[in-house]
Order: C-alpha cells, then structure tokens, then sequence
C-alpha cells in the first residue's frame, strides 16, 4: 500500500522483519517473528505517508526556488524516523515562508472575489485576529454545508506587467472528503487560456499548528510563540503557487473547492500576489484597484426622472450617467502594454470611481413646493394596509406626543393626511415632516428616543420642531417610488414593524412608498333662508367673514316634556364636530370652505348628533332621527322603513329614548331670545312685528309671538 516509501527507519525495520523468517518447529520462535512483522507493519503503516509528504514538500521548495542542495538536505535516509520526517517537513515549510518573505517581499492584497452561489465568510476561528477578522468559507449556517456534495468558487482576474510572482494564501479543510485547489490561469487570450500553475494539498483538520498569531509559517510550541484558539491553532497553513509572465498578462488566481460528503467545509484567507520587483508594486497596486473599480461598476439608471417632486431632474441625470457609462467603457476596454504607467491605470480608475459616486450620489432631485401638503402611502405586498398613508392620529398614545402614526386610510382629503416637508438647511433632500394638527399647530415625526424609554427603531410624534426627526427622500428603484431614510438612525429606511406587523411607523426593512400632491377638503355650508342645515368639518373653518346670518349650534339632548332637541349656540366652530347651522338671512345660503383634513375617524359623534365625512347609511329603525322638511315643517324624522344615505360633511341625530317619537323639533336654551320660541311639532309659531306685519323671522327689536311680546336681543 506504500510502495513509494522506500526510505526511513520504520521501512527498514519492516523489511528487517519480513527477512526474519521463522526456522525450525519451534511454536515460540513462529510466535515471536509472528508478532515482530505486525508490529513492525502497524508501525510502518502510522509512519509511510510522513515520506512521500517531505518528499512533496522537497519537490515545492525547489519549484519555489530554493537551492536545490538546501531542499535535499532534508531528504529522509535509511535512519529516518517518522517524527524526523515530520519535523523535517514543517522545517522545510518554515524556509519557504522566509524565502518567500525576503524574495517576494512586495505583497499586493488582492481585490474583490467573484464568488459562486454557495460561498460565504467567518469571522471565529482565524489564525491572526490582529490583522485580518474574517475569512471566506464555504460550509455553515445558511450556506451548502449540508450539502452531500459541493463544489465553490472564488476568482479574481487580475492584469500583471511581465515578471515573476507568487500567489500565497492560508487555508485548511475539513478532515477529509474535501480538496482546495489554488489555480492561476493565464486568460490573456481568452479562447486558449493557459494553467500557469496549482496547488491542492491544504491541511486537513481543524485544530493544529502551522502559523501563528504574527501570521509567520510555525509549528514550535513554547514560550514566544502563540496561535489562535487558545494557543492550540486551527490548522491554518500557507500555500504558494509560483508563475512567471514574460509579457503583460491577464491572469485568473482563483480558489476551487470540493467535497462529496455532508458536512464538510473549507477555509482560506489573507490571499495575496507576491512580487520580486519592487518596481511592479504601485503597477500592481493601481491594477487592483481598477479591477475592484470595475467589479463595482454595476449601477443601473435611474427609473425617477421627470419634473414630478423628489425625481431627479433629467438633464443633470442624462450627464452624470453619460459620464459615468463613458468611464466604465474606457475601463472595460483598458489593455495592460509594456509601457503602461501608474498614472495611465489611475486616471481610469479614478474617472470610474468619481463618476459612479457622482452617479450614485445624485442629489439633482426636484423639491417640494413649501406651499402645498403631500399624502405619503406605503407600499409593501402582503399587508392589509397596503397603499394605505401615514395619517397622524390624534389621542392615538398616551404617550409621545399623545398622536399615533399610522397606515390607517387610503389617502383622503379630510383625514389628517397632508404632510408638509420642512427642508432641512444644509442638507441634501432631508426635511422634517409634519402635520397641521386640529388646533392649527404642527405635529413631527421623531424617533421614539426623543421620549423616556423609547428608541430609534420607533417613529413616534413631537410638537417640538427642534426634536423633529430628519427624514432624507431617496428615490427608489421602481419608477414613482421613494424610501424615506431615518437620517437619526444612520439612515436606516423607514417602515414598519417586520417581526410583529401592525399599521404603525418603524425604522425596519426595505420599505417603499408614493408620494402625491394632497387635496385640500371642500365643505360647502348650505341653508335655505330662515331654515336649518347640518354641517361638519374636517378642518378649523374660517367664518370670520361671509357668514352673516348663518349660526351654528351644538345639540345635546332632548327635553323629555316637549320632546325637542335643546340647541345651544357656537360662537366659533372648530373641526370634527357636527353642527347644526341657522340661516337668519333673507336669502339661501351657500359657501365653499377649504382645508387640510386633521380627521381620523370617518364620522365623529358629539352629543345627539353624529357627522360623517363619507355618504354614510344611517340604519332604519335605530331611533336615527335626520334633518328633512315635510310640508312646511322642518324638523328632525325618524327614520323608520327604509334606510337613509347621508352624504358627506353632513350630520344625523340619535335619539336614545326616541322608540315612539317620529320628529323632534327645536328648543333654544337661552330663554331670554326670540330662540326660547317652542316650535310645536308639526307648525311654526306666529310672529308679527308692532306693525302688525306676519314675519318669518324676528331679527332684533320687539315682536308679538303666540299673542306675547317678546324681545329679541
């Protein structure tokens, strides 16, 4: 099984007892040289591959290019024991790491690897935590590592003037059933490549010597000499493939890995090129970094432009991403010569490099006009509130801020929806967003840190504008969509909550949204003259001017002797609440107000009547009472057969104890009034001025009702 051993003291000691063959009939004599030969075997066995191992190791030195008399001298003899062979062995390796550290001393790290599907890093169990922290590995975790077979691929092709080099890099696998191979490939002609040189006998096992935590080739235990892993090592080794070009060249260093049994893997780090020629190094150096600099040039352009707000402006776009296809045609077609200088491969690199980050770091992205408010609406598959907007929601915590953000509602105008952006001075497409509360003041977003408890992962609420958060806009991939960045987070997008899913705000996952102009809420007041209307708004309305003769009331319950709703007066109404409104004028009235919405709910109830800012079915037969003239007697009706819509901005009435009631009429609560008149179910009441004239309505002065003076102030 091990007949290429043919030397060492165990091989020796082996054919010594095969040649002891038995003499005689003695039964001790057979039993004695019986069991020296299976000793003499099983020693043999353990010790054989120690040989051929120096043997390789002797043949690598002397391709590495060490004296070939200095190699030999480690050649094993007939007085070899296996433990020399082996100390033989890992001496010799010592002398290639010191020849390759004084001859190759000019080390160019290499760039980034083109990987195959399955190939992936650690960082626990490397042999120089002080130099390098993570290593590449296939094998673990997510990766193939149960895989009953595999094979992974990392290569890098690499442009090298002519000269003489060597490919180092660290590595190990598992016990068996695995192989790295280390190949360089001449792929200047791309059609004939040509193996300029391989390497395939990485250490097996995952503890053991071989380099230290210095990264210098080590297998003397002691004082003065440390490895990872407690000292005890991983197994880590060295391993080099020479190659020489006699012309510029382009050259393929790759590492190919294999196994054919589950759970195997292999290792392999700090990979590097090695060059005799100092002149070569910045040569080399700037080759590199044009290869990463091409490796990296994968951008695409983007989808945003136009004249819409936060896409990016065209023309500046159309340039920036000319210039930048223009310097990765000019790298891609760059072919190394002889006379190729440093600063010819910088220039290009440097070209490639500014025009992508120039590219990538577009901030041409069209503002939003100041004046105008935004519905901004999430998009994201598989949720129930997809295409919903963030809507601030009033009451919605106890906490931070008292207001929620939500995905509550498709975008809307009466809902508190329209979100302004504030640009922040100084800094490219950030704002701080807001929303105009109720009262008129402005609620931000902010991080859940602003608060006692909170964190940044939270997007909570502030009235203060100095806590706001800064939001930076950064135009998506797909056309029409944008991601807003936590600038407070280390401009982590903002979404929601991917472990636990709700409607509300987080900094979590790659979240897109629209952003659209906001409608402003349109609530028309309308009266027929000397009747009643119901009215609510989803803003703070304005009825400062042009609301001469229109009164609102609030109406809280129903006087039980008369059975009509007692009514009080409202000086200045305010948003989400339902009124009912008086025309006192002579003439119908009829005025259009506008705002943005600060509602969260599709109706709001305050006292017996409800408003709703959608067309709403209001359910027969619920003791829901609505606003109707019949005949010449406007009152609140029953709703009794058949189901009634109301339309939007318009309120109802319920009346809880109303079983036997069919109408409710109006009682005014302020007695000294011509509003303390009881208008009798089913008639008006007569009123005539001094004159003796009948009137419709008593304005100011003296007047006869039902037979009574009364005085209306």
């Amino acid at each position: 099984a091990h007949s290429d051993v043919t030397v060492g003291s165990e091989y020796v000691a082996l054919n010594t007892a095969l040649a002891n063959t038995p003499t005689g009939t003695s039964k001790a004599d057979y039993v004695t040289k019986t069991n020296a030969l299976i000793d003499a075997t099983a020693a043999f066995n353990l010790a054989a591959p120690n040989y051929p191992a120096l043997a390789r190791e002797i043949t690598k030195a002397k391709a590495l290019g060490i004296d070939a008399a200095t190699a030999d001298s480690y050649a094993a003899t007939s007085e070899t024991t296996a433990a020399t062979a082996l100390a033989n062995t890992q001496a010799l390796m010592v002398d290639e790491y010191n020849y390759v550290a004084t001859n190759y001393s000019h080390a160019v790290e290499l760039g980034t690897w083109n990987k195959s599907s399955n190939a992936g890093s650690m960082t626990s169990q490397h042999w120089d935590g002080t130099t390098t922290s993570s290593y590449l590995e296939q094998g673990g975790g997510d990766l193939a590592y149960n895989l009953t077979s595999w094979t992974v691929t990392y290569d890098q092709t690499l442009s090298l003037p002519a000269g003489n080099y060597i490919f180092k890099v660290a590595g190990r696998t598992a016990t068996d059933h695995v192989t790295i191979n280390l190949n360089v490939t001449d792929v200047t002609n791309a059609g004939s490549p040509v193996l300029l040189g391989t390497v395939n006998d990485f250490p097996k096992g995952d503890t053991g010597l071989g380099i230290n935590t210095s990264g210098e080739t080590d297998f003397t235990t002691g004082e003065g000499h440390t490895y990872a892993y407690n000292g005890n090592g991983r197994g880590w080794q060295w391993r080099y493939v020479k190659f020489t070009l006699a012309a510029p060249a382009s050259v393929q260093v790759a590492v190919v890995a294999e196994a054919d049994a589950q759970y195997r893997w292999m290792s392999f780090c700090n990979a590097t090129v090695q060059t005799d020629d100092a002149d070569n190094v910045a040569l080399m150096e700037a080759l590199v970094a044009l290869n990463d600099a091409k490796a990296a040039a994968t951008l695409t352009q983007h989808t945003n432009i136009g004249t819409g707000i936060f896409q990016y402006e065209a023309t500046t776009d159309g340039d920036l991403w000319s210039a930048y296809t223009t310097a990765k045609s000019n790298a891609e077609a760059f072919t190394l010569a002889a006379n190729t200088e440093v600063e010819d491969v910088t220039t290009l690199t440097t070209a490639l490099t500014t025009a992508q980050a120039n590219y990538s770091n577009n901030a041409v992205i069209n503002a939003p006009d100041a004046s105008k408010r935004y519905n901004v609406s999430i998009v994201d598959g598989g949720q129930a509130w997809d295409g919903n907007a963030i809507t601030f929601v009033a009451g919605g915590r106890t906490d931070m801020g008292n207001f929620a953000v939500q995905y509550l509602a498709s975008a809307n105008a009466y809902m508190c929806q329209a979100l302004k952006f504030t640009a922040v001075e100084g800094e490219d497409n950030t704002y701080k967003i807001s929303a105009i509360r109720a009262d008129g003041g402005e609620q931000y977003l902010t991080t859940g840190s602003t608060y006692e408890g909170g964190n940044n992962t939270q997007i909570r609420t502030t009235d203060d504008a100095s806590k706001a958060s800064w939001v930076k806009i950064q135009p998506a991939a797909t056309s029409g969509q944008f991601q807003l960045l936590n600038v407070s987070d280390g401009n982590k997008v903002i979404g929601r909550n991917a472990t636990n899913p709700d409607n509300g705000m987080y900094t979590d996952g790659n979240v897109s949204f629209t952003i659209a102009e906001a409608s402003q809420a349109s609530v028309t007041v309308s009266c027929k003259a000397g009747k009643y209307g119901t009215v609510i708004f989803p803003f703070t309305p304005d009825v400062s001017t042009g609301f001469d003769g229109i009164t609102f009331y609030s109406c809280e319950t129903v006087n039980g002797t008369t059975e009509k709703v007692q009514i009080t007066k409202v000086d200045t109404p305010v948003a989400n609440v339902p009124y009912l409104i008086q025309n006192d004028g002579g003439d119908n009235f009829s005025q259009a107000l506008t705002g943005w919405g600060v509602a969260t709910a599709d109706s709001y109830t305050e006292g017996l009547l409800t408003g709703v800012f959608t067309a709403a079915t209001i359910a027969a037969g619920a003791n829901n009472f609505v606003l109707q003239t019949q005949g010449d007697v406007q009152a609140f009706y029953k709703v009794v057969d058949t189901d009634f819509t109301a339309t939007a901005y318009k309120c109802y009435l319920t009346y809880v104890s109303g079983a036997g009631v069919k109408a409710l009429g109006f009682e005014f609560r302020t007695p000294t009034s011509v509003r303390g008149l009881e208008m009798a179910e089913g008639q008006n009441g007569t009123i005539f001025n001094l004159a003796g004239q009948r009137v419709q309505k008593a304005q100011r002065g003296l007047y006869i009702v039902n037979g009574k003076k009364v005085i209306v102030k």
